[in-house]
């Protein structure tokens, strides 16, 4: 792999921390001083390196991804043709809306495309007509989803002899429902679903918050990732800013009886971060929806080829991103 390094990425030490943190930052007490010993450096110096990172648009928080539906929530993505002369009305009103995690303009007659999340006891339905009516959208689909293959959105930087295979979470399904919390752990998932500091005791002022002693909140921390209520703890990257400028979405026409087979098949695909199966809709016939992450259009458009003729997929759209308008994790109030 041959990554155009940014010019904030000052060495292969900083690639290093980037490949390790995206996947499995250290939940201990003193995670920065655990990065720096396995990359030959001071604690002092690890917090530096990411501050610098931070600071330069290439890491843009350290956090946690949950499970939403373990959580007591229900998700949707939504698809909407916005007019011309409404784009920025659209984006003023999914800048500060709160149950929308991702949002980003698309080449499609269909150009908005959003994550939306509202808890159990809300109307999805009702909020979603409302947002249409919004940002003033003509057609509408929301594709919620039936089952989750991949989330995991890592951005290898491409180090040669650094490997990661050791690192890498398995791949999930959803399991159906509602997750049992005790007090202490919603307290915990309320509080840190936050940019963690960079400080050498960074969880500490959280489990103070949480009224417990570090040592038992990081233990509850692991306890939630094993239960896969927190399904990732680490740092959300801004791909376009080291050179991932080719980002698609593939929304394929699956016969159900080879979809499970063909949807494992896809997730092993590094380039490809979120795989899932979705409810189709009117005039809509696509069932399993990837994300593909590459340098070029090219590479992407070799890769996709490469499915469709070994998967013998024909009905099948290539839905570039044309801008990121919004892109946060979402907070989950448990």
């Amino acid at each position: 792999m041959n990554i155009k390094i940014n010019k904030f990425i000052k060495d292969n030490i900083d690639s290093r921390i980037l490949n390790y943190i995206q996947l499995q930052f250290p939940l201990v007490s003193e995670p920065f001083k655990a990065i720096g010993e396995l990359m030959g450096i001071g604690e002092e110096e690890t917090i530096r390196r990411i501050q610098n990172l931070k600071q330069h648009n290439i890491i843009r928080f350290i956090s946690p991804v949950l499970d939403a539906q373990k959580l007591g929530y229900q998700t949707t993505l939504v698809a909407m043709v916005i007019p011309s002369r409404y784009l920025k009305v659209a984006e003023r009103v999914i800048a500060g809306h709160p149950s929308i995690s991702h949002a980003y303009w698309r080449e499609h007659q269909y150009n908005l495309w959003i994550t939306y999340a509202v808890p159990q006891n809300v109307s999805i339905d009702k909020e979603i007509d409302a947002f249409s009516q919004a940002v003033r959208s003509t057609d509408t689909l929301s594709l919620p989803s039936i089952r989750m293959f991949k989330r995991m959105a890592y951005f290898n930087m491409g180090i040669p002899g650094y490997d990661l295979s050791s690192h890498k979470p398995n791949t999930y399904l959803y399991s159906k429902g509602r997750a049992h919390l005790t007090s202490f752990e919603r307290a915990i998932l309320n509080l840190l679903q936050q940019d963690l500091p960079l400080m050498p005791l960074p969880y500490k002022g959280i489990a103070d918050a949480a009224g417990m002693e570090l040592e038992d909140f990081l233990s509850s921390c692991r306890s939630l990732m094993h239960r896969k209520i927190i399904l990732r703890y680490g740092a959300a990257v801004n791909h376009r800013n080291i050179g991932y400028h080719a980002n698609a979405m593939v929304c394929w026409k699956v016969p159900t009886e080879k979809l499970d087979n063909i949807a494992r098949e896809i997730v092993k695909m590094d380039q490809v971060s979120h795989c899932y199966e979705r409810n189709t809709g009117h005039n809509w016939p696509y069932n399993l929806y990837t994300m593909f992450h590459c340098q070029t259009r090219a590479i992407c458009h070799d890769l996709v080829n490469r499915i469709s003729v070994n998967a013998g997929l024909k009905d099948y759209l290539i839905i570039f991103s044309t801008r990121e308008i919004k892109k946060v994790r979402i907070i989950y109030r448990v």
